[in-house]
């Protein structure tokens, strides 16, 4: 990975109580560009990201229009998308370490598994898995904690598109560390988490 430096990011998960009580456009803002530079850190792809939206009071945000696009590539080319990604937050846990995320829903995401983006999945899969590592190296390795910790405690799918195949809703099992994980490598590990379980969703035939 190039380099890969700390981020105050968490795909919807960069938030520190600190950053919470900024003023919500430049909270929003602030999440927007990170996400575009540590998603691009994090998959060697090109990001992008229509609109982030924090209601603050509220405890919840948005992304909006996250996509993966392979490097110097069309829209129409774009690996994964997701139409929202929407995270709501105790606010009881603001103030202390973790802060915890009660879930995380990926609204509409779409895979693109065709004869075109089969090989670019399964790299940028395999990237991700990597780079993962070496976030998680880095950030061992840091004299002293440089971004804040999370707790995720649920992670849904709903809307999904793998291929061909329609997925209404899958939940997956998020990495669970009582003393939670760095927003680094929880973005990480759910954006690694839902390709991943789409790439090898299997349609399960009724009975």
């Amino acid at each position: 990975m190039n380099k890969l430096a700390p981020f105050a990011f968490g795909l919807l998960l960069i938030l520190s109580g600190a950053l919470w009580f900024l003023a919500d456009g430049s909270l929003n803002s602030f999440i927007k560009s990170k996400i575009v530079v540590v998603g691009e850190q994090l998959t060697e792809q090109t990001i992008s990201v229509d609109l982030v939206d924090i209601q603050t009071t509220q405890g919840k945000g948005e992304v909006t229009n996250f996509t993966i696009l392979p490097n110097a590539q069309s829209a129409n080319d774009a690996i994964f998308t997701a139409s929202t990604i929407s995270f709501t937050v105790a606010l009881e846990s603001l103030e202390t370490s973790p802060m915890v995320i009660t879930e995380v829903v990926v609204d509409q995401a779409k895979l693109a598994i065709t004869e075109n983006h089969k090989t670019e999945v399964t790299n940028l899969i395999a990237t991700m898995k990597e780079n993962v590592q070496e976030i998680a190296s880095q950030l061992n390795a840091a004299e002293h904690q440089v971004e804040p910790y999370v707790q995720i405690k649920r992670i849904v799918l709903t809307n999904a598109k793998t291929g061909q195949i329609d997925v209404k809703q899958l939940t997956l099992e998020p990495i669970v560390d009582e003393q939670g994980q760095s927003m680094s490598l929880a973005f990480a590990n759910i954006l690694e988490q839902s390709l991943v379980a789409l790439n090898n969703y299997e349609v399960i035939p009724e009975k």
